[in-house]
């Protein structure tokens, strides 16, 4: 899947308020993934932000697995 497609449709199914942390945690594991995959294919400063962008929802993921 393309990328802005999937960031669609993660942003269309997005975990409901109140979700448990390893639905959410996988939800922004995927996000963290297609920011990765943007990243690959973005140049210079897009690039770095899309990076950062992974970093930060990859950290997400993984603070919700270690309160899981």
């Amino acid at each position: 899947m393309a990328a802005l497609s999937e960031l669609t449709c993660l942003g269309l199914h997005r975990p409901a308020p109140g979700a448990g942390a390893s639905e959410m945690s996988a939800w922004f594991e995927r996000l963290s993934g297609v920011h990765a995959r943007l990243a690959q294919e973005s140049r210079g400063e897009h690039a770095a932000v899309e990076r950062q962008r992974a970093a930060e929802f990859a950290r997400r993921a993984q603070s919700l697995n270690h309160h899981h």
